[in-house]
């Protein structure tokens, strides 16, 4: 069947993933914040913060309902994460990392990000006309960090070889509103990021801002004049579909991914964007999982995970806070689980060929849990031996005072031993006092001694306290 690229809708979800290893510290979190991010009370419930609210997955995303005569099956991917990896069984502390949806709130009536009403742009092919095009925000939270962005529909008649014209116009024009001013679709999105940032962190706990890298995963929903198409019989023109992912420098072969399947064919090039196409072209129908507007919903969502898991799994290498290295390993496991489950081909080739994504998988295989205990282990060995300094300072600055009452006068033999122990003992204590105290002094023209900490403590105790005495 020949690929007819005359298109009817096309859809496009932009959006920049956010990995934030602050949301396991509750010292970083706001208020609401640390109600919601804590291991015990994590997707107990929804949320509310000044700008937005934090909504659970509910039965839309796991059963089957029914909305007069028709029937609107859970969403595949969704169904399949909250069943298979987020189940009571895998899920673990954290809800298997279960996502929170965000909603923003309007302020004062108008949207938080949108394009105008009735907007437009003009197309040439298959014939002059205008095209509609409407936005709205879509964003995800996890423990781990958040996504942001919009999702976009083009509506009208247009041949596939106009949307990168389109889409290059949406990029940089400041045609899009938030709040009712004008701004361009990276401002926008950063003043969602803003409002995410501010409203589950402290602000003068939030790490700096950096530039947010947008993400594109697309493609046609509705063809005109063809009911179905086979993704093994098609020829797709590269060229057009790397300008609708992105614009941006010539892309190697080892960067981007194709894949042909007999319901549809995939295209993905690395940290730019994905772009697809599915059978049943005639149909944006949400009762069917396998509708072109599902399977790009599915494909979009998969890769969300696999986003903000990979990107915390690279932020997070080399934390020395345990909770970070729990939190880590807890990624590593869920992902392999999650790979494990979801079998989109497409999906499966990206896990293969992404560096990134191969190594989180090794972390999950290398028995994380073997490394958690050696961290704990760290830090219980680190408690125990301060307990021991302070008892063992503790017992001979004692013995020191029961000997000086019981002999007043001692030998000078005695009075260094005395003075000995006894800065021992102060050291011993020292190491419980939080602090950091430094010593220098010279010892004639040739002896200089350096210290710190308890070890500074010994040093004046033993040199200053008997020429204090005597």
């Amino acid at each position: 069947m020949t690929f007819n690229p005359s298109v009817k809708t096309f859809r496009l979800h932009w959006y920049a993933t956010v990995p934030c290893c602050d949301l396991v510290l509750p010292q970083a979190l706001s208020q609401t914040g640390r109600e919601v991010f804590n291991s015990e009370k994590y997707y107990a419930k929804n949320a509310e913060f000044s700008d937005f609210y934090l909504s659970r997955l509910g039965r839309r995303s796991r059963v089957v309902r029914t909305l007069g005569r028709v029937q609107l099956k859970p969403h595949r991917f969704w169904s399949m994460y909250m069943s298979e990896v987020a189940d009571d069984k895998a899920r673990g502390a954290w809800f298997g990392l279960a996502p929170y949806r965000v909603l923003f709130k309007s302020q004062g009536g108008k949207s938080v990000f949108c394009l105008p009403p009735k907007f437009t742009v003009p197309v040439t092919s298959p014939q002059p006309s205008d095209v509609k095009v409407s936005a709205y925000p879509k964003a995800y939270v996890w423990p781990i960090g958040w996504t942001v962005g919009v999702v976009l529909q083009i509506e009208g008649l247009f041949g596939l070889s106009e949307v990168p014209t389109i889409l290059d116009q949406l990029r940089t024009a400041p045609v899009f509103l938030a709040e009712g001013r004008t701004t361009t679709l990276v401002q926008g999105i950063t003043e969602l990021d803003a409002m995410i940032r501010n409203g589950i962190l402290q602000k003068d706990a939030a790490a700096p801002v950096e530039a947010l890298k947008l993400y594109s995963t697309s493609g046609p929903i509705v063809f005109e004049g063809q009911p179905s198409f086979h993704g093994l019989d098609v020829a797709l023109d590269l060229s057009l579909v790397s300008n609708i992912i992105g614009a941006g420098p010539a892309v190697q072969d080892n960067r981007r991914i194709l894949t042909p399947a007999p319901a549809n064919i995939a295209m993905t090039i690395f940290n730019r964007g994905t772009f697809q196409v599915t059978g049943l072209l005639d149909r944006a129908d949400r009762t069917n999982e396998k509708s072109p507007a599902c399977a790009l919903s599915n494909l979009k969502n998969a890769l969300l995970m696999s986003s903000i898991m990979q990107k915390y799994h690279q932020k997070s290498n080399g934390s020395s806070d345990s909770e970070t290295v729990e939190m880590r390993y807890e990624v590593a496991r869920t992902f392999e689980v999650l790979q494990s489950k979801w079998e989109n081909p497409h999906f499966r080739q990206i896990c293969e060929r992404n560096e990134s994504i191969q190594k989180l998988l090794e972390a999950a295989r290398s028995r994380p849990d073997d490394a958690i205990s050696v961290k704990k282990e760290g830090i219980v060995t680190q408690r125990m031996n301060t307990i021991l300094a302070f008892t063992f300072g503790a017992v001979f600055l004692a013995a020191i005072l029961i000997l000086v009452v019981l002999i007043p006068n001692p030998t000078p033999p005695q009075f260094k031993v005395f003075c000995v122990v006894m800065a021992l003992a102060a050291g011993g204590i020292a190491t419980t006092i939080s602090g950091m105290m430094n010593v220098t002094m010279t010892l004639g023209k040739r002896i200089a001694i350096g210290a710190t900490g308890a070890l500074a403590v010994f040093v004046i105790v033993y040199f200053f306290v008997p020429a204090m005495a005597k």
